[in-house]
């Protein structure tokens, strides 16, 4: 399942708690989001006429939006999610500027892997990995707070 996270712009979600379905494998799945996500990037010059499946088309097209540039995020092993990013006009975006975007998602995703380890360092500094129990330094910590 894929939902959106956040977006900047025109506000034509109505409900972005909303999930929608994107298939483990590439047999199963025509959405932009899932091809996305198992591969780089895909550049999408005409949504209207596009093979694809885009969730929230009518809606983006009401918006204005005919073109699309989505990006994979996330390491080559484990996909995140995608980076959309849309135009007014119908194939305006040039190779130099896609390169642009996937240096822009390239650093989203170097920031959401660090984020990830982050806090895996922070687990793992505070509970024993195989039981989940605190270690004595997190008791320690929220014995000084009393």
């Amino acid at each position: 399942m894929a939902r959106p996270v956040g977006w900047a712009g025109y506000e034509f979600l109505a409900r972005p708690e909303q999930e929608f379905p994107v298939a483990d494998h590439e047999a199963g799945d025509t959405s932009l989001m899932g091809r996305v996500i198992r591969t780089v990037a895909i550049l999408c010059p005409d949504i209207e006429g596009s093979p694809h499946v885009i969730h929230g088309r009518d809606q983006l097209v009401a918006a204005g939006v005919r073109s699309l540039a989505c990006l994979h995020c996330g390491s080559t092993n484990t996909p995140v999610g995608s980076f959309l990013c849309g135009t007014g006009a119908s194939a305006v975006i040039s190779q130099d500027e896609l390169l642009l975007l996937e240096e822009v998602a390239s650093n989203l995703s170097f920031a959401l892997q660090y984020l990830d380890k982050q806090d895996a360092v922070h687990f793992l500094s505070y509970f024993e990995p195989l039981t989940g129990l605190a270690k004595r330094a997190l008791f320690c910590e929220r014995l000084s707070r009393c």
